[in-house]
């Protein structure tokens, strides 16, 4: 038996015909004597060819468009429509493996002009049966009429698409909602325009005109118009919320088109385009009117007559007087206390019932103190509060001394350190709470610790002494009434301690030393004692407090 073999590129496949190299344009099969055989494709100088590639879709065929367009506008590549099923064409000069490559990629089928004909670039069903063009329903220039890059963007339509937040946003809405939607943004801390404009069908074209209002909103710097602003916004009817694209292109937000932002900006011919899906449609749009800043819509109440300038007017005074400024009355304003720490808590009588169920058994319990006023008390600890309460009003320490404010104010005018030491003088002994309306002055030196609040009586000592010594001791007591001499210092007992009993030679605890410290502005002294003291939490705030201070 002979060995069969495959026939090389160019050599007889055994019909007596040359075998084409794989890759090439293959030539429709023999075609039947009245009909001449197509010419061989032209080519360019360069190995370019003039191919036309088929999509199905609009959508195809604009992605593929955008491919060619090379960072031309895209407008200039060709496109047209018809053949068998009606398909989209577009038209380009190509190296034939590059148009293959780019044509699979949008699923688009490569055909290569020969004469007037398109010649499928592979071969089908239809070429392998032999039958004539014409019963093969091939396509020719004649049967394709020429269209536009716009009609495919009109034909492909907008889909939904993910876009990140957006710095400005343009509303195109009746005039009746202009109003509360400038109010809504400007209570956001946007920067509002608004205009009246005309809208004319964009595609058919047309003179009839709609007229709408067109309000652009404009974010601050690094920050996005509020997503749950544009999303209430978009549930109107009546309003098309867009994003711009260009100064010349609005397109509906949460939308897009198969060609990037940059190719769909280029096909804008005149005017503005503003393109929207169904329930909107798409429009040219055009401005009757200068944009106006958004704040003119808001009302600040009636009417007020501009006077002229008089005598009474108090700015201007006579040459020759000489008066001087009436100083403001000090109070607190509000103003932002972002990373503050909370030094001490203003509570009333109600506060105090709280804190016995708030802080028994709680780390803060040991070591903060309770200045008792008339009908309002002060809760302090070395260091500042560590946690803070759901009662009371918080303070925070602005110095110098112990001068504080609430949390979220500050006195106003503002002052400094030497003009407040100077009005609210304090020492180690007295602390200050400055209120919009009054100061309120606490004397440290009455202060007990928190923990006395839930720690009530205790029960009777009983010194548990024999019966025989209690009825001596009786009988000397009755019959003898000796000289008592002076008591030697004595080390306090433990129930002392509880009662905060101290002998008067008995050097005070460190705590007292910290907290004197502490008031007295040597903040790193009252840390090194919490240090010392196995108490780091306390330490390393005091420490940041002489850090800010320094």
């Amino acid at each position: 038996m002979s060995e069969r073999r495959t026939p090389g590129p160019g050599t007889p496949d055994g019909t007596g015909r040359p075998r084409r190299a794989t890759g090439e344009v293959r030539a429709l099969p023999e075609q039947p004597p009245s009909v001449p055989p197509d010419p061989p494709p032209s080519r360019q100088a360069s190995g370019a060819v003039r191919v036309l590639v088929r999509f199905e879709t609009a959508s195809a065929a604009l992605v593929f468009a955008e491919q060619l367009s090379g960072g031309r506008p895209i407008g200039t590549v060709g496109c047209a429509r018809g053949g068998p099923g009606d398909h989209w064409w577009v038209r380009s000069d190509l190296p034939l493996e590059v148009g293959r490559e780019m044509a699979a990629v949008c699923s688009g089928r490569l055909h290569v002009l020969s004469g007037d004909r398109l010649v499928p670039d592979a071969p089908g069903r239809e070429a392998v049966s032999g039958a004539s063009p014409a019963r093969a329903g091939l396509t020719t220039l004649g049967d394709l009429v020429s269209v536009s890059v716009t009609d495919l963007v009109r034909r492909a339509g907008l889909h939904p698409a993910r876009r990140g937040p957006l710095r400005e946003a343009v509303l195109l809405l009746p005039g009746h909602l202009v109003p509360g939607v400038v109010r809504r943004a400007l209570d956001l801390r946007l920067r509002v325009e608004y205009r009246p404009v005309a809208l004319t069908p964009l595609f058919e074209g047309g003179t009839a005109e709609r007229i709408s209002y067109e309000v652009r909103l404009r974010a601050a710097r690094e920050t996005a118009v509020p997503g749950a602003l544009l999303a209430a916004l978009g549930r109107d009817p009546s309003v098309l919320v867009c994003r711009s694209v260009e100064e010349t292109l609005l397109v509906q937000h949460g939308t897009g088109t198969p060609l990037s932002d940059r190719s769909l900006a280029t096909l804008v011919d005149d005017g503005v385009w503003v393109l929207a899906g169904p329930g909107y449609g798409c429009s040219r749009l055009r401005p009757l009117a200068e944009a106006a800043e958004g704040a003119a819509l808001v009302r600040r109440g009636e009417d007020h007559t501009l006077p002229d300038i008089g005598p009474a007017s108090g700015h201007a005074q006579p040459y020759d007087a000489h008066s001087e400024p009436a100083p403001r009355t000090l109070t607190l304003v509000r103003a932002p206390t972002r990373g503050v720490a909370v030094d001490a808590a203003l509570l009333d009588d109600a506060d105090l019932e709280c804190l016995p169920r708030l802080l028994a058994g709680e780390q803060l319990s040991e070591s903060a103190f309770l200045v008792r006023g008339r009908d309002r008390h002060l809760l302090t600890a070395p260091g500042g509060l560590l946690e803070h309460l759901p009662v009371g009003e918080p303070l925070h320490c602005v110095g110098p001394g112990g001068l504080y404010v609430p949390l979220g104010r500050r006195i106003d005018p503002l002052l400094p350190a030497t003009a407040r030491g100077a009005l609210f003088p304090t020492d180690s002994s007295t602390a200050l709470v400055l209120l919009a309306s009054v100061v309120l002055a606490f004397d440290l030196e009455t202060r007990l610790p928190v923990w006395r609040l839930w720690a009530g009586p205790v029960p009777p000592l009983d010194e548990q002494l024999p019966r025989s010594v209690a009825a001596e001791l009786r009988d000397i007591d009755e019959q003898v009434t000796p000289t008592r001499p002076q008591s030697p210092a004595r080390r306090p007992s433990g129930w002392d301690r509880v009662f905060n009993r101290r002998p008067r030679d008995t050097p005070p605890d460190w705590r007292d030393e910290a907290y004197a410290a502490e008031r007295a502005g040597q903040y790193a002294v009252a840390a090194e004692l919490y240090s010392r003291n196995n108490d780091p939490l306390r330490a390393a705030r005091l420490y940041e407090r002489a850090a800010e201070e320094s």
